[in-house]
C-alpha cells in the first residue's frame, strides 16, 4: 500500500471517530429533551379553565392538562413556535420552557365565557377556545 492509500485509508477512519463523537452528542442531546420533556406539572386546580385549544387570528394556543403547550404566531411572514412545559404561574401569567430557555406570556384577561363561548386574552390577542 502505498503513503497516500495508507493516509487516505487513517483519515477516513479520524473521519468516522469524528462521526461517532457528534452522534454520541446527537443522543445526548435528544435524551436530554425527552428527559426535560417529561418535566411538566399538571395545572393548577384554580388554572384548570386555561386548558384547551385557543385560536385568535395571530396565536394558536394549546395548553394541555398536564402542563404542555403548543404556541404558534404568525405576524406577516414571521412565524414563532414554542412547545414545551409550564414552568410556573405568576398570577394569570405563565411561562413555558425549560430554565433560561422560556417565554413568559401575558394574560391580560384569564379564561372567561360570555354568551356560551370562552375567551382569553394573550398576549394582547383575544383568543376564543376551539374545544
Amino acid at each position: 500500500m502505498t503513503y497516500m492509500a495508507r493516509h487516505h485509508v487513517i483519515g477516513a477512519k479520524a473521519d468516522m471517530s469524528h462521526w461517532r463523537l457528534f452522534g454520541g452528542r446527537l443522543w445526548s442531546i435528544a435524551c436530554l429533551i425527552v428527559f426535560l420533556s417529561g418535566c411538566s406539572k399538571p395545572l393548577p386546580t384554580d388554572k384548570v379553565s386555561y386548558i384547551g385549544e385557543w385560536q385568535g387570528p395571530h396565536i394558536y394556543l394549546l395548553i394541555s392538562a398536564s402542563g404542555e403547550v403548543e404556541y404558534e404566531k404568525e405576524q406577516g411572514a414571521t412565524r414563532t413556535s414554542i412547545s414545551g412545559p409550564i414552568n410556573h404561574f405568576e398570577g394569570d401569567n405563565f411561562s413555558v420552557g425549560f430554565g433560561f430557555i422560556a417565554a413568559d406570556f401575558e394574560v391580560s384577561q384569564p379564561p372567561y365565557q360570555a354568551q356560551g363561548q370562552w375567551y382569553m386574552v394573550v398576549d394582547g390577542e383575544e383568543l376564543t377556545k376551539l374545544f
